[in-house]
Formats: C-alpha cells, structure tokens, sequence
C-alpha cells in the first residue's frame, strides 16, 4: 500500500477522531508488509539520505503540551532492508532518528512499532519532476513495503484558528480533484492557484505529494477534513 497522509499538527499524538480512526484502520494493511518506507518533509538534506537507525525518535517540535514529549516510539529498522533500498536508489546512509512528521504518523498506523522502518530524507532544492521519478522509482518495493509519504495539502501555522475558512475549502479541493484526476500537470502549477502561496507559504510540505502521484497511478480518496481551522488532513491511499 501506498499512501500520502497529511500529518497536521503533533497535537495528533493525543487526538482520537475520525481522522485517527483511519490511520488505526490502517495497521491490517501495514502488517501484511515485510517493512515501512517513510519519508517527511521534516528531514530535508541536499541529496536523499537514507537512515539506518530510526531511533531514538526525534521530538523536533516545540511550544506543545508536556505529555506529547513523554510519549514513546520504539522504532527500529533492518540492516539488510536499509542496504537493498540504498543500493537500489544509491542513496548515502546516515544515522537519524525518525522525526515526528514520521513516527506521529506511525504512533496511530502500527501503534506496536512491529515492522522494520525506513526513513529516507528529502532534497529541498530539486524540481517536482525529481519528486515524481523518485516515488516511480520507490513504488519498485511497493510488493514488500507500506510506503508513506508525510506531508500536508495545506500547511501554513500561521492560519490555526477555531474554523475553517473559504480560501482552505477551495484549496484543498483543487488538491484533492488534482490527486484522484491523476492531474499531474495542475498540482505542480499548484502556485498560480489565488491561494497557492496562502496555503504553502513553502513548499516542503506539498513535495511529499508529488513522490506519492509517481509511485500511485489510481488514487483513492483516504480522509478529508481539517483540524485547527485551517490545516488539511486530506490524505490518500493507493493499493
């Protein structure tokens, strides 16, 4: 299984609601996989990297409650699966715990961290057509991994707020009728949208997407909702 899941906030570590629901429906899936590939646009480098430790976990955000520093991921990987997916993408190893657009994820989708997992970093700098060969590439693993690619359809924190406003209503559908058209051409014009800039005032957080529509070819609509007002939880899955 393939997905790309919008992370949201890390106030997802302590939330119970429909959209943890779905990410919790998805440990059946991910327990039919020998391994995880995951990549977040939390861990940005020149080139793709490829971890060969992901732990201890990263707690790579602040100002939050106490508790979601307290809360534990017992991830680990394996040797040969980190080496087979380096040689494949010739990807340079390195040792980085997973950081939480990552295990946050995992922490509802295999709560008992029972698979080996991989994290491979993201190149800031490069086009969007390096993102979409790079997920062609990746889906090569797709018969024995659950690959995860972490992001968000909207992600500007300066906009939290009680409600959802119009703009974010209108953005996150363009995202999602982009997504299930296969509609490649229109998410990488993404910032011509009116609220293209409104939505991402950077662009680390759309990239994910872009490796998800190269290694899926039919998505399918996994959530759609928001939290925080204006953050998009839009997500998708792909078999």
């Amino acid at each position: 299984m393939i997905y790309f899941i919008s992370h949201g906030s890390p106030m997802l570590l302590i939330k119970n609601n429909d959209f943890t629901d779905v990410l919790k429906n998805q440990e059946k899936r991910l327990k039919l996989s020998n391994y995880i590939i995951i990549l977040s646009p939390h861990w940005l480098t020149e080139e793709p990297m490829i971890s060969e430790s992901p732990s201890p976990i990263i707690y790579d955000f602040y100002g939050f409650p106490e508790e979601l520093y307290t809360i534990k991921y017992e991830a680990f990987t394996d040797e040969k699966v980190v080496d087979k997916i380096a040689s494949k993408l010739d990807l340079k190893k390195t040792k980085r715990g997973l950081d939480h657009g990552a295990w946050a994820l995992l922490y509802h989708m295999l709560k008992d961290a029972s698979l080996p997992i991989v994290q491979i970093s993201i190149p800031a700098k490069k086009d969007f057509d390096f993102y979409i060969d790079f997920g062609k590439k990746l889906s090569y693993f797709k018969e024995e991994a659950s690959i995860i690619f972490s992001g968000g359809a909207i992600h500007n924190l300066m906009l939290i707020k009680e409600s959802t406003d119009d703009w974010a209503y209108e953005f996150s559908e363009f995202v999602k009728n982009a997504v299930l058209n296969h509609d490649i051409k229109s998410l990488k014009n993404f910032k011509h949208h009116r609220y293209g800039n409104l939505a991402h005032p950077t662009t680390e957080h759309f990239i994910p997407l872009f490796y998800f529509m190269g290694a899926c070819q039919r998505p399918t609509l996994l959530y759609d909702g928001f939290e925080m007002g204006n953050l998009s939880l839009l997500s998708f899955g792909c078999v």
